[in-house]
């Protein structure tokens, strides 16, 4: 049964992205190097919320698997400085309604609507949703029927799904997430590409590691994670359920020497137990599979607040200004394929640095 599922989320993938395959010449897999020997990272480098003008090659360093490596070009990218055609950038709008429960419909529409309305007449959006009811709308300038496409979208998540079921559900989100970033890999030079993805959140952290379900979704994950980082795609994770008030449902009254628990409960007056699952859940929403996305790839996640729309005008303007690094990968000749970590640091004080975090 399991193998079943299997064959048939890959069937149900490959049906919604039948588009993408074309658009990359009939090829799906990526090739994961950014170019022969150069490995480029875009930055974000902001204080306050504000982009960081004006920094020094020395201030900025960069490293792979902990070895700090040599720049040999560093530009801070400002596409506001220019009008027309050359301000374009690439978005891709997911829309998980797998994982979106029926009452966050209206939220998921209504965020979704004000994040077409906001982008640049010149840049290209492409709409791409996840539910059994599937749809694409390929990249262009068409918002009209962009918008028209976010009409169609109603949440299938159910709070009870059976392990299979869930299993295939977020196998089904994979692919289509690790097929995007294919395609947008492919789209022209190896510019800074967005991906705003709406979801409730997938469970990818097994109770138990032994459990080769879970294993096998988690392959998948990492899977996306590896795809996106290599294709410098930024992952903007939107949880469309607002603030939240949990309920946690108990399920033992065992004490928890946990000290989150313990924290929990010297702030909230509830048995451990009870604060235990209060934390574990708020863990979830903040750093599960949506937070990971996009810490992995130097995006951002928005989680526990109703005004969704108040992180659009961010995620535009992290498309448009950045910082261009770029590294000559350390033995490059005969190198083994492998996930290597990026880390990038800023001298100057006082800033956030967002980047890719692995390529391979």
């Amino acid at each position: 049964m399991r193998v079943a599922l299997f064959v048939r989320c890959a069937a149900v993938a490959a049906g919604a992205l039948l588009f993408w395959a074309g658009a990359a010449h009939g090829q799906v897999e990526p090739t994961f190097r950014t170019g022969t020997t150069l490995i480029e990272v875009s930055a974000i480098v902001t204080r306050d919320g504000e982009p960081v003008r004006g920094l020094m090659i020395d201030e900025v360093e960069v490293y792979e698997d902990g070895r700090r490596q040599p720049l040999v070009a560093f530009e801070f990218v400002d596409l506001t400085t220019v009008e027309g055609p050359e301000q374009r950038r690439d978005f891709v709008l997911v829309l998980d309604d797998r994982h979106i429960s029926p009452p966050q419909t209206r939220a998921t529409r209504d965020f979704a609507r004000t994040f077409i309305d906001s982008l640049g007449p010149h840049d290209r959006l492409a709409v791409v949703n996840t539910g059994s009811k599937e749809f694409v709308h390929q990249l262009s300038t068409d918002r009209e029927e962009s918008r028209a496409l976010v009409g169609r979208v109603h949440g299938e998540l159910t709070r009870f799904r059976e392990a299979a079921e869930t299993e295939f559900h977020a196998h089904v989100t994979f692919e289509v997430l690790r097929r995007v970033a294919a395609v947008l890999q492919r789209q022209g030079p190896n510019e800074r590409r967005t991906v705003v993805l709406v979801s409730e959140g997938h469970s990818v952290l097994p109770n138990d590691p032994r459990d080769r379900q879970d294993v096998a979704v988690r392959q998948a994950y990492r899977a996306v994670l590896r795809y996106a980082s290599t294709a410098n795609v930024a992952v903007y994770a939107v949880d469309p359920r607002g603030l939240m008030a949990d309920q946690p449902v108990p399920v033992s009254r065992e004490p928890v020497t946990d000290a989150r628990a313990a924290f929990a409960t010297s702030r909230s007056g509830l048995p451990t137990s009870l604060a235990q699952e209060l934390a574990d859940a708020m863990a979830a929403r903040r750093f599960g599979s949506l937070g990971q996305m996009a810490y992995q790839t130097g995006g951002l996640l928005t989680v526990d607040r109703n005004d969704l729309q108040k992180d659009i005008p961010r995620i535009i303007q992290d498309s448009r200004q950045y910082y261009r690094l770029v590294y000559v990968q350390p033995d490059a000749e005969g190198a083994e394929r492998r996930t290597r970590r990026i880390d990038v640091k800023v001298s100057r004080p006082g800033v956030e640095v967002r980047a890719r975090r692995e390529y391979h």
